[in-house]
């Protein structure tokens, strides 16, 4: 490394308590893992410096050269490389990043967890299959994607207790699993875990036929929407849908934002994407019928013609 460079590199370490060298900058990153630790950073500090890599080539590869580490960001914490994106969500989960950065963070309590009869059933025939010193893990990432999992036990580990079960969960995940319920579905389309969690913004929810089957014969209060055009309703339809493209419309913008509404066409494909469409209108229980008509000739109804 040329030394007026490594000067550089030492004078902006030595000068800033820590310094993110990221691509993009603190107010407008431009990559996931630089927006990943940002956000880490920005719930523990109102101030930290950032280095645009992006901004300066030179930098860019240095700093890469400078810290033996191969990618991009990279932070570091009273003049001490602490590591990339994957190291630095370690330590936060764990609560160690608060501890390095001198911050004083109150101990999160462990959250409320709500376990159905089926899926304790289920938890504890799987806890024959766990290693030893294995536990019940759940997480959940910031998209709000859920794990639930066997483990060992980790530093700063929170204990929920469900009844007969003690579930671990990492202190940076406690808030945002407050509340969540799991469940454990098996019916003619399989068998697994389903967690629902009241603190997840609205998306589009998996549902399998046999599921919407079992809600129509419950007489729940259901709108279901076939997406497809005319052509291919002609060929096979349910009966019970109404076609997104007539009077599905008026039904769907008359409908309240918390009313059940199930999407389908072919495969499940186009519906899901007319169902993603639709969300961004506020709506809050949106369903995509998984496999289409298809499925549901396969496995509800066979008088449904396939095509």
């Amino acid at each position: 490394m040329e030394p007026a460079l490594k000067d550089r590199l030492d004078q902006l370490i030595a000068s800033n308590d820590v310094v993110l060298f990221m691509k993009g900058n603190r107010q407008f990153p431009q990559c996931g893992f630089s927006s990943k630790v940002v956000k880490m950073l920005n719930s523990l500090l109102p101030k930290y410096e950032t280095v645009n890599v992006l901004a300066d080539g030179s930098i860019r590869e240095g700093i890469k050269e400078y810290s033996n580490w191969p990618t991009i960001p990279q932070l570091y914490i009273k003049g001490q490389f602490v590591g990339g994106c994957d190291i630095v969500t370690e330590m936060f989960e764990a609560g160690e990043l608060a501890k390095v950065l001198g911050v004083k963070v109150e101990a999160p309590k462990p959250p409320e967890l709500k376990v159905t009869a089926a899926a304790a059933k289920a938890l504890v025939g799987f806890m024959s299959q766990a290693a030893d010193g294995e536990m019940i893990r759940v997480d959940v990432d910031d998209a709000f994607e859920h794990e639930l999992y066997f483990g060992p036990r980790e530093a700063g580990d929170l204990d929920v207790s469900v009844g007969a079960l003690t579930l671990l969960v990492k202190p940076a995940h406690a808030q945002r699993l407050n509340g969540t319920s799991i469940d454990y579905i098996s019916n003619g389309a399989g068998e697994g875990f389903r967690l629902a969690n009241p603190n997840a913004p609205p998306k589009v929810m998996p549902l399998s036929p046999t599921e919407l089957q079992q809600w129509l014969t419950e007489g729940r209060d259901v709108l279901v929407l076939d997406v497809r055009p005319e052509g291919e309703r002609l060929v096979s339809s349910l009966p019970f849908a109404l076609p997104l493209e007539a009077e599905g419309a008026k039904a769907l913008d008359g409908a309240p934002k918390d009313r059940v509404i199930v999407f389908h066409c072919h495969h499940g494909v186009r519906s899901r994407r007319a169902a993603e469409q639709v969300l961004e209108r506020g709506y809050l229980r949106l369903f995509n019928l998984e496999g289409g008509i298809d499925a549901w000739s396969r496995t509800v109804d066979a008088r449904i013609p396939t095509y």
